[in-house]
Parts: C-alpha cells; sequence; structure tokens
C-alpha cells in the first residue's frame, strides 16, 4: 500500500550532511521534484544484510535501507551474524515502513516497524549495528547502542569490533585494482538481481548480495551504475 506524501526536497533531515562514506545516506536527490510515498506496507521478502531488507508492495518489490544505523557488511566479520538476527526478526513478516528518503543506489530509507517492533532499534538494542550518530541524533537510539556495548551484546561481544564504514573504506583501497578492470574483461562474471532486473558485474559491492538472484550473461538485465554491470 502506497501513501503519498513526502517529496524529498520536503525532507530536512535529509538535506543537511547524508553522506554515508559515499555508500549510504547518499540523498539522491533528482533534477526535478520527486515526490515519495510517506508510508510503506507489505511482506518482507528478502533480507539482504543487517540493515537492508526487500519488502513486496502492491505486488512490486521495494529495496528499504534501515534509517539511522549501519550493520556490518554481508562479507565482514559478524556481517552473517547480524543478517541471521534481522532475518529472525523480519523474514515473512508484514511490516510498515516510515519513509525518510533515498540513498544514493535508490533504495528507500525507513524506518521499518513489525507490529509493536521498530527493527532499527531492535538492531540497535541487540547489539548487530551500530547507531549513525553523525547523521541522527535521536538519544533513544543511542542509549540502545550505548547499553548493547555495556552489555556485550551481539557483535559487541568481540574485542575490537570494526565499524562497517572502516571495512567499506578499507574494502574500497583492497578492491580498487579489481574496480577498474573493464566489465567484458573474459575472467567477469555477472549477477542478475531478478527482482530489480540489474546484473552486477564480479567486481561489484552488489554482485552475489541479492537473495533474488542468479548468475547470468553480460547481456541480460539492466546494468548496475555503479559497476557498469
Amino acid at each position: 500500500m502506497l501513501v503519498p506524501g513526502i517529496a524529498i526536497r520536503t525532507l530536512p533531515s535529509l538535506l543537511g550532511a547524508l553522506l554515508w562514506s559515499g555508500l549510504v545516506f547518499q540523498t539522491a536527490l533528482p533534477s526535478s521534484a520527486q515526490t515519495l510515498p510517506s508510508r510503506l506496507e507489505g511482506k518482507i521478502v528478502g533480507v539482504l544484510d543487517g540493515d537492508s531488507l526487500e519488502i513486496l508492495v502492491d505486488k512490486k518489490p521495494v529495496m528499504v535501507r534501515l534509517y539511522a544505523i549501519d550493520a556490518p557488511e554481508w562479507d565482514q566479520a559478524r556481517g552473517k551474524d547480524a543478517k541471521k538476527a534481522l532475518s529472525r526478526l523480519a523474514f515473512g513478516k508484514q511490516a510498515v515502513v516510515e519513509v525518510k528518503g533515498l540513498d544514493n543506489n535508490e533504495r528507500t530509507l525507513g524506518k521499518v516497524t513489525i507490529g509493536k517492533v521498530e527493527l532499527n532499534a531492535e538492531m540497535l538494542e541487540q547489539g548487530w549495528a551500530w547507531h549513525f550518530k553523525r547523521f541522527d541524533q535521536d538519544e533513544k537510539l543511542a542509549k540502545l547502542e550505548a547499553e548493547a556495548r555495556k552489555g556485550k551484546r551481539g557483535l559487541w561481544a568481540d574485542k575490537k569490533p570494526e565499524p562497517p564504514w572502516d571495512y567499506r573504506d578499507r574494502k574500497k583501497v583492497v578492491d580498487a585494482g579489481k574496480q577498474s578492470k573493464p566489465a567484458d574483461d573474459a575472467d567477469a562474471t555477472y549477477w542478475l538481481n531478478v527482482s530489480s532486473n540489474v546484473r552486477h558485474n564480479s567486481s561489484c559491492e552488489h554482485y552475489q548480495k541479492s537473495r533474488n538472484g542468479r548468475a547470468c550473461t553480460k547481456d541480460e538485465g539492466n546494468a548496475c551504475r555503479i559497476c557498469g554491470g
């Protein structure tokens, strides 16, 4: 169910400094006004990692990034644990999304609620995500992270967990050579996100990351805007 109401240009919380390491929460502002629904309702049909969901809304898949938190990347230490935690909470359930805007990958940013459980807060409380204090000043979320750290819950049981933004920056340096290769190199392979019909090559951060995906040829689907498909 789509409920019209929010235009990106009217989202003050997103017009400030929403630049999350060049990957998340970099608001995708179009040249012309784009109207977003203020609320989405649907069934969660996919969990990509500890802060990304796929929700079926009016029979169409919508990618949703949990607002104001950042969980370990799927290939990072504790990434699979975070994904499992979110899957237990969300997969197959009906959810309501309070839409906050779009990120630079055109995913919906939102606060996701299932019944009385707010997933953004719950992932912090269980210790599977960081609160983005630099871009969000919600004292409740900050307190939940602090309590999880103190109680050594989730990833905080580790001696020195690496923040995902640091991991992404480090990985970019390591993968710089791979990312510079042409997508049609002889050793390149391709992955198709069946839900979005977007093709990723093997150098892409989204390669083999979608739950509803498969190997494909370089001519299938639409090329990813990040890696060129």
